[in-house]
């Protein structure tokens, strides 16, 4: 049998599995090892784990959530070529066509592909490698032609491959359906599995379905299995999960580990090109199903939560600001207690991280924890008040920066679940710090910093930097580099009042040092590859320049798609020239405090560094502009002497 009439008979089977009736074709058998990839479109994680079929398979090997970024420029078919190139990818065009007859079968348009995702991934990678080594992969029905592919976007037309890919769609849009085609499917899974020494079978979903995309469920199913054929599908007892090292958290995978699966399975290093690490399976944990019902709550109560937050600082600092102007006429007592106002901008940050570990996002937790927390932290650190204006302030940051090293310290437990938005299953950035959390690690040094001596703030600045950019603590290298710059200009601003051509030169020190310290850190004190590690190495071929405009490329798609980050691009240089050009009442606050002016200029001109430097520009830049409009109201608040009529004493 030829291999285009074997892939016929198995394309048949799998239509079957998907219709009313039943199949029983038999894969094509091998002499040696054989990967078969099941792509289906449509299923969620409580499909796949409602099939008894499915949980057999799950005994046997793990199944977990799957992660299917993709980058900004694709059009939807980039979670099919993810699969084959290890790195996330885009595809210009909506629909891929596949022509050619006999054995062979080619991509159209593909030279676009590679166009679109240029010196970012490799398209036709997995087939390439795979036939260096003299393996081939197929790719049979729906969504399997771009991961099979070669360089050239050319694929064996067949299934009697080392590599087979085989692809459906599930019929109907309902629950019901979904589950009754997912049964039909696992009851035809051995026609797919051939008679081979070893095994491996992958069940993915490679993008969100629409009916996922209505309740804001970012994450599909994956289940993995490999061995004998005979013990694939029959295990009994628990089911087990699967990770890896690209998100080193338990029942939770990437799409860009599927490629690194498929050629370690074959004993094929894993080329520097590939983003991704093969998974594993976690035989002492099961399928991640809380962490799934959790996702799901959070992504109900994130929006809305949000906007509570984004309303209480705007409308918060606009009260601010007209209570300021009219001082004169405002009782003692609610001028002084309007500064819980600026001091609660940090804990609403720590508050929303922390919720994160609350084990249920349903409203009636979370929002009596968000509100105790955030207004004990605030109305504490006011209590501070008597040892001095600038104390408050550096409590509640300090206390913002101690949590962030005890939650990195404790491997990130929140991020899967914050609130900030930006979560570790959405896949931007799995562990670490995310890039919402930079303007709180520096904001609350600056704080800190603003009641030391100099080069105490300094050493206090440099190791924050430090503690952002180490593996296994932030791994955040552009927080680090933010947090250096503001190291720099905070040196400058507080010992000189103003930044020289010597503070350039103490800053660009700063930044290369520290920089250099969080590189060998990445190359040397790690056991697993980071994106740090990537970058030292040169993993990828990639310069700097080109990550640094896919990052500006991707705030930029960030910034069209959100319009209320408008408000942070525009308020960042705004609330700057304010602080530069102060009106007369906080003049007077600067110059009485002028190291309080030195940590709010050098966390603004960070913020700017910031939405640069990190792929997430707006994220990254947020809370630098929040801490440092809310510097700005912050010491008039706690100076003015407010009641007091105009023309008297005080």
């Amino acid at each position: 049998m030829s291999r285009a009439a074997a892939g016929a008979a198995l394309l048949c089977a799998a239509a079957l599995a998907v219709g009313p009736g039943s199949a029983s074709a038999a894969a094509p058998a091998a002499a040696g090892p054989v990967a078969v990839i099941v792509v289906v479109s449509g299923p969620d994680f409580e499909d796949v784990m409602s099939v008894p079929g499915l949980q057999r398979l799950a005994a046997a090997g793990g199944a977990a959530l799957l992660s299917p970024r993709t980058v900004s420029g694709d059009e939807g078919p980039g979670h099919e070529l993810t699969l084959g190139t290890g790195t996330r990818s885009a595809v210009p065009f909506a629909d891929v066509e596949v022509e050619g007859t006999g054995e062979r079968r080619r991509v159209v348009g593909f030279d676009r592909i590679v166009g679109e995702n240029g010196d970012r991934s490799t398209p036709g990678l997995l087939g390439s490698v795979l036939a260096e080594h003299g393996l081939s992969a197929c790719g049979l029905g729906p969504g399997t032609a771009l991961p099979a592919a070669d360089r050239q976007g050319v694929s064996p037309a067949g299934s009697g491959c080392e590599v087979r890919f085989v692809g459906f769609e599930l019929p109907g849009s309902s629950e019901a359906d979904r589950r009754a085609a997912l049964g039909r499917l696992a009851s035809v899974l051995p026609a797919l599995v051939p008679a081979a020494p070893r095994v491996l079978l992958v069940l993915v979903a490679p993008a969100p379905s629409p009916a996922m995309d209505r309740v804001r469920d970012e994450v599909t199913p994956i289940v993995m299995v490999e061995g004998p054929p005979e013990d694939l599908l029959t295990a009994s007892g628990p089911m087990h999960t699967l990770t890896s090292d690209t998100t080193r958290r338990d029942g939770l995978v990437s799409n860009e580990d599927v490629a690194p699966t498929i050629l370690r399975f074959f004993g094929i290093p894993v080329p520097a090109e590939m983003n991704g690490s093969p998974i594993r399976v976690v035989s002492d944990a099961g399928p991640p199903v809380s962490m799934h019902l959790e996702h799901l709550q959070n992504r109900r109560i994130a929006t809305p939560v949000a906007l509570a937050a984004l309303a209480w600082v705007v409308l918060g600092g606009v009260a601010c600001i007209l209570l300021i102007a009219r001082r004169r006429r405002v009782p003692p007592r609610v001028g002084r207690i309007a500064a819980v106002v600026p001091l609660s901008v940090a804990p609403i940050a720590i508050a929303y991280l922390a919720a994160g570990r609350l084990g249920s996002q349903a409203s009636r937790n979370v929002v009596p924890f968000l509100v105790v927390m955030v207004a004990g932290a605030a109305l504490l650190g006011l209590e501070f008040r008597r040892y001095g204006p600038l104390v408050p302030a550096a409590v509640v940051g300090g206390a913002s920066l101690a949590y962030l090293v005890v939650d990195a310290l404790q491997g990130w437990p929140d991020t899967p679940f914050t609130l900030l938005g930006g979560t570790a299953l959405d896949g931007a950035r799995f562990y670490g710090m995310p890039n919402n959390l930079i303007g709180i690690a520096l904001g609350g040094a600056l704080f800190v910093a603003a009641t030391l001596q100099p080069w105490t703030g300094f050493c206090l600045l440099v190791a924050t930097g430090l503690f952002v950019g180490f593996p296994d603590l932030g791994s955040n290298l552009g927080g680090a580099l933010t947090v250096f710059v503001a190291a720099g200009l905070w040196w400058g601003l507080r010992t000189a009042g103003r930044l020289r051509w010597r503070d350039v030169a103490v800053t660009t020190a700063t930044v290369a040092g520290g920089m250099g310290a969080v590189f060998a850190a990445h190359a040397w004190l790690t056991s697993t590859a980071t994106h740090g590690t990537r970058f030292v190495e040169g993993r990828g071929g990639r310069s700097p320049f080109d990550t640094l405009a896919e990052r500006i490329g991707t705030g930029a798609g960030l910034i069209a798609r959100s319009p209320l980050t408008w408000l942070i691009l525009v308020g960042l240089p705004v609330v700057l020239v304010v602080a530069l050009r102060p009106p007369p009442v906080l003049r007077g606050a600067f110059e009485r405090w002028p190291p309080w002016r030195a940590s709010v200029l050098a966390l603004l001109l960070a913020g700017i560094v910031a939405f640069v430097v990190n792929d997430t520009g707006v994220a990254a830049a947020g809370f630098c502009f929040g801490l440092g409009l809310a510097g700005l109201v912050y010491l008039p608040l706690v100076e003015v002497p407010w009641g007091v009529p105009e023309g008297a004493p005080g």
